[in-house]
Parts: structure tokens; sequence; C-alpha cells
């Protein structure tokens, strides 16, 4: 009985030690720092603020970036079709120039091969034959030569071309104005123009068109 006893004092001490030792460690629990939790939330939700911030400014830098290289290219896609429209246009008004020298270049050319030629009593009648072939079936008045060409063929101890025209009754006559191995020859319905410079002319006229 009374070891029984004993027991349950022990016992009943334990508890008794043991509530005490529990209220103790409640007693020196620290205190919840309230500001310290708000100032921690707070951080946290200024961080989270800013990553949204910053995420969207990027955001936003990027879609405005891709605007502008767009319009970049938009327009330097059209200043260089401008560029290529306005070389293209300038390269054409060159060659255009560059066309009328090299004609010019080669009608004088021509003119002073033509002009250096030797007259003879051969080229004379090549072009009278030749003008008066154009003039075929037209009556034929007369025919108007250089006073030097007409001399050459007068002296000339043999004349084809002279003979026919004796023949066909065709009057030559010496004219000035009639230029060194040229010709007119006049009929009744007008004159054919057999002058070197009208063909030097034909000839330029001929080289424009092409």
């Amino acid at each position: 009985m009374t070891q029984t006893l004993l027991q349950h004092s022990s016992a009943l001490r334990d508890i008794r030690l043991s509530v005490l030792g529990f209220h103790r460690e409640e007693r020196l629990s620290p205190p919840v720092d309230i500001e310290a939790m708000r100032r921690k939330i707070e951080h946290e939700a200024y961080r989270r603020g800013v990553a949204t911030a910053t995420e969207a400014c990027e955001e936003r830098v990027r879609v405005l970036r891709e605007e502008i290289e767009l319009k970049h290219r938009q327009e330097v896609g059209v200043y260089l079709e401008q560029l290529s429209q306005k070389m293209s246009s300038q390269l054409a008004e060159r060659m255009e120039i560059l066309e009328k020298a090299l004609l010019q270049l080669t009608v004088e050319a021509v003119a002073k091969i033509v002009g250096s030629l030797p007259i003879t009593v051969d080229v004379i009648e090549a072009s009278l034959r030749e003008t008066l072939g154009a003039a075929l079936g037209t009556p034929v008045l007369r025919v108007m030569l250089n006073p030097e060409d007409l001399k050459m063929l007068e002296n000339a101890s043999y004349s084809e071309i002279r003979s026919q025209c004796a023949a066909r009754g065709i009057q030559m006559v010496p004219d000035s104005a009639v230029d060194r191995g040229g010709c007119l020859v006049e009929t009744q319905s007008g004159f054919v123009d057999g002058l070197r410079s009208s063909r030097i002319a034909s000839f330029s006229s001929a080289l424009e068109g092409a």
C-alpha cells in the first residue's frame, strides 16, 4: 500500500513538473515579428511586380524594334527602287547622248571618206547612171553637173553615158551648185537628186532610224 502511494506521488510529481516545464517553454518562446513578416511580404510583392514590369517592358521594346526594323526595310526598299529608276533614267539619257555623238561621228567620217575619194570619169558616170536609172520611165530634159565634172566628161576620149544622153536628146549643162561627183536630173515631173551631200544626208537619216 505504501509502495503504491509512493508510485502515485512520483507520477503526480512528474506530471506537475512536465506541466510547469511546458508553461516555462511557452513563456520562453520568442514573440512573432509581425513587422518583419509585413516587410518580407512587401519585398516579395515588389520583386514580383518589378519582374512583371520588366518582362512587359522588354516585350514592348521587342515589338517596337520589330516595327522600326520593318519600317526601315520598307523605306530602304522604296529608296533603292527610286534610286534604281533614277539611275536607269540617267543611263538612258547618257546612252541617247552617246548614240547621237557616235552617229554624228559616223556621218562625219563617211562624209570625209566620200569627200576624199578622187573624182574620175568612172565616178561621174556611175553617179549619172544611178540617177538616170531612178528617173526611168519619166522623160528626162537635162542633166546638171559640176562644171569641172562636165569638163572631164567632155575631154574623155570615150564616155558611154555621154553617148547615151546624146542619143536620148538629154542636154548636159554645168551648174556650180552641184557638188563634185554628183548630179541633178531634171525630168518633166521634177528633179531627181543625185548629189553626194544628199546621199550622205540619206545615210544619216537611215542611221537615226535604225
